[in-house]
């Protein structure tokens, strides 16, 4: 298998992990910041987002405010991604913490929501059960690949 390695951040204190999944035959390496949707760790999102090849934005579906911000976020990814002959880098909208009883968005709210806002995609998922959280990043590393994005 060819190893291949790209930046994803997510959006979720202030941790760095690396992590390697497959994809399509290929070991990909993952690196995942993890600021927490904060504001103070504002700096090192920015300078994440320079060097990233797509974008997690995750959110508590059971948690209005949390959803509230995910279009804060996409607005600044956008922003500090794109560039005079390139778009910005892809992002999927995850919604995590699935497993808990109330949701504050439906599967249809969220489809609309993702397209209208220029997502790449989205998910359900819950990293507390280890439910979906292999097959979100395996949705926008496909995208990354898709689009011909070194990853």
């Amino acid at each position: 298998m060819k190893s291949v390695a790209t930046e994803l951040w997510f959006l979720t204190g202030s941790a760095r992990e690396e992590i390697t999944i497959d994809l399509l035959g290929n070991h990909v390496r993952v690196i995942l910041v993890d600021i927490a949707g904060s504001e103070r760790f504002l700096c090192i999102a920015k300078s994440c987002m320079k060097q990233a090849n797509g974008a997690l934005i995750c959110f508590g579906i059971a948690n209005p405010g949390s959803f509230d911000r995910v279009l804060e976020w996409k607005k600044l990814i956008d922003v500090e991604t794109t560039k005079p002959n390139k778009p910005a880098i892809p992002c999927w909208l995850a919604a995590q913490k699935c497993d808990e009883q109330f949701h504050c968005k439906s599967n249809c709210e969220l489809e609309t929501f993702s397209k209208e806002h220029n997502f790449s995609g989205w998910s359900l998922c819950s990293a507390k059960v280890n439910l979906g959280t292999e097959a979100t990043l395996k949705g926008l590393l496909a995208v990354i690949y898709q689009l011909n994005l070194p990853i």
